[in-house]
């Protein structure tokens, strides 16, 4: 049987960590570092594909673009982060349309059996989260680190 000992160095850090560290604040950081590359890669997909979605409509008191939303919800089990094209609840808000064009709608037709059209899908938001999937663990991973040497320098 063998033993392992921390060495002095990591002890020292890991009570610092212990004493200094606000765990949950460090989690919704690195969360919060993730769903901001996503939803910025969104909105630059969105614009791409769909420009008119950042422009003020008469009939809304927001753009389309506003409806690329994100939050976070701390459990007893950690941080936990969502990035969503739903659109706000809020009275007047027409954000809710973008789910639409996200994913588009079947064929319409009117009651007299005339076609009144469909949308085809944009998926801006689906192919914004396979470009970055990648991307978004090097990122937390480096949030994370940052973090870390913050409170082990102070």
């Amino acid at each position: 049987m063998s033993e392992v000992k921390i060495t002095e160095n990591i002890s020292d850090i890991i009570n610092k960590l212990r004493k200094e560290a606000n765990i949950e604040k460090i989690e919704k950081s690195v969360v919060n570092k993730g769903l901001s590359l996503i939803k910025k890669q969104t909105k630059t997909n969105l614009r791409a594909s769909f420009p008119a979605a950042f422009r003020r409509s008469p009939l809304y008191i927001d753009t389309m673009s506003e409806g690329v939303r994100s939050s976070l919800d701390v459990h007893a089990y950690g941080v936990l982060g969502k990035v969503h094209v739903m659109g706000k609840k809020s009275a007047g808000s027409g954000t809710f349309r973008l789910r639409f064009f996200e994913g588009g709608t079947k064929d319409r037709y009117r009651k007299n059996g005339a076609f009144s059209g469909h949308i085809d899908p944009m998926h801006f938001f689906s192919d914004a989260v396979s470009q970055t999937e990648g991307q978004v663990d090097t990122e937390m991973e480096k949030e994370f680190e940052k973090q870390i040497d913050k409170i082990i320098k102070n």
